[in-house]
């Protein structure tokens, strides 16, 4: 037929057809699976673009298994008149892809009804990962997985279900190596690299260097993008074309980074990527769930006790205030400050002020014109990551010299995180340790509380009385307690009431 002769709206309905990332067909309720007629987008069709696809059954189109649940909504659709949906994979392009379709009747007036149906299918795949993710993290929250079974099993999602060969999560262990908490496939590739070079924290793996970096690394052995340097020779080795490092990252604390390699560069499409980053905040989210899970119900702590000799901006502070000695009560992390509430000062208070002011990185927490009842660093130190996950200062006294700080430590696994960040932060780190499998049962401490806060509820109450909220006249309200913990302000009101109601129950 004559282009000519073709109605302007038909010629518009088309171009609007072939604009949409859709595949849109029409099938007969007959059992047949016939496709009587097919619109389709050859980015859905990569693999079917040069086949007339009307007169075939749908089992050439989508495979067997997709054609008999499509065959079933199709009848469906007929017989109850009624728009239906569904779900299926199919390979196209050599990739298998997840579709989404709905199902309508095709009614042309007849009296009979509808006779036909037609289906609009569209590529789900992005939303079916991303219903993978919060589905696992779901289930390793509320199974409680151990730390190191949670990450192993995030790995082994990666490689089981997404188009990855193999992937790590690890850290910068305190003696400067990196250590590898959890892994699927990636055992002989991560022992070899440490045979090759000096140590695995020498070699150019993208893995390593986000940990160093602190941020993310993507490289394609491929194409040589990414700056891999001699990454990408040794990637072929283990067929790999690109890979991607993610810092994991949960309220401020860092909890290492996870590292994925793929055989196939072009996978690493930008929704992806995205994903990718999505699932990264997962893991860091349940690895901080599980970090305080631990801390708060565990029966056994271990005494830290470092010796600090330099690196601390307090040491600085006592030498310019010419104070003999101060003590930290408490240390409230925040965003991107540190609070530390004193104590006992062995020395003038007004010289004190006086130094936290003329202090480049420091300001002085409330208190009166003479006075000072706090400092606020305006760096994150240390303290804050320890704070976060749960760690709790027993004793913290700072000389002229130097500091002394001992920590009460939950669990085996955060002693060596513990004394790697204060070794990270400070010079001169001495440390000892001293285990106690019968914790005092104060209700001040995480294993008392277990019980009857939960983990929201005792850091904000915690961090509203080393704020000082709760004295008799307080210079501290809700919205003070709601910025240094970066919530709102009726959130924080929120958690405040229930963990009163919960403490008074429990006392009664």
């Amino acid at each position: 037929m004559d282009d000519s002769s073709v109605p302007p709206a038909v010629e518009r309905s088309q171009a609007v057809l072939d604009s949409m990332p859709v595949f849109v067909s029409v099938h007969a309720a007959d059992g047949s699976n016939t496709c009587t007629d097919v619109y389709y987008h050859d980015d859905l069709s990569v693999a079917l673009a040069d086949a007339d696809l009307t007169g075939t059954t749908l089992d050439t189109v989508v495979g067997a298994d997709a054609a008999a649940r499509i065959r079933r909504s199709v009848e469906e659709t007929v017989e109850t008149a009624t728009v239906q949906y569904t779900e299926f994979r199919a390979q196209t392009g050599g990739e298998s892809t997840w579709y989404g379709a709905y199902l309508a009747p095709l009614d042309e007036g007849s009296e009979a009804g509808a006779d036909e149906a037609v289906l609009v299918a569209f590529d789900v795949t992005r939303l079916k990962e991303a219903a993978s993710i919060l589905h696992d993290a779901i289930d390793a929250i509320v199974r409680q997985t151990p730390q190191h079974d949670l990450e192993r099993a995030f790995c082994g999602r990666l490689v089981d279900q997404w188009p990855y060969e193999m992937a790590w999560i690890g850290e910068l262990d305190p003696d400067g190596g990196v250590s590898v908490r959890g892994e699927q496939h990636a055992t002989r590739y991560l022992s070899d690299l440490n045979g090759v070079f000096e140590s695995l924290r020498s070699a150019p793996d993208p893995g390593v260097r986000a940990l160093k970096a602190g941020e993310p690394i993507r490289v394609d052995a491929a194409d040589g993008t990414g700056d891999g340097g001699d990454w990408p020779t040794i990637a072929r080795q283990y067929d790999v074309e690109a890979a991607v490092a993610l810092p994991l990252s949960h309220a401020g604390t860092n909890y290492g980074v996870l590292a994925a390699y793929t055989s196939d560069a072009s996978t690493l499409v930008p929704w992806r990527r995205a994903l990718l980053e999505e699932y990264a905040d997962v893991v860091s989210y349940a690895i901080a769930a599980e970090t305080w899970r631990e801390a708060l119900t565990t029966d056994a702590t271990a005494r830290v006790d470092l010796e600090v000799r330099g690196g601390s901006p307090l040491v600085e502070l006592c030498a310019d205030a010419g104070t003999t000695s101060l003590s930290i009560a408490g240390v409230t992390p925040r965003k991107a400050e540190t609070v530390y509430h004193l104590g006992a000062v062995d020395g003038d208070r007004r010289a004190l002020r006086e130094a936290v002011v003329d202090h480049p990185s420091m300001q002085p927490l409330t208190g009166e014109e003479t006075d000072v009842e706090g400092v606020v660093l305006e760096t994150p130190a240390p303290e804050n990551d320890l704070a976060r996950r749960g760690l709790r200062f027993e004793t913290y006294d700072v000389l002229p010299d130097g500091m002394q700080v001992g920590i009460s430590v939950p669990t085996s696994d955060l002693v060596g995180y513990a004394t790697s960040r204060m070794r990270a932060g400070y010079d001169g780190v001495c440390v000892s340790i001293e285990w106690d499998t019968d914790p005092p049962s104060s209700v001040s401490s995480n294993s008392s509380l277990a019980g009857i806060l939960t983990s929201t509820q005792h850091e904000t109450l915690e961090t509203a009385y080393q704020l000082g909220y709760f004295k008799r006249d307080p210079d501290v309200n809700l919205t003070d307690i709601a910025d240094a913990l970066d919530k709102s302000r009726w959130t924080v009101s929120e958690h405040l009431r229930l963990a009163h109601q919960a403490l008074i129950e429990h006392h009664r």
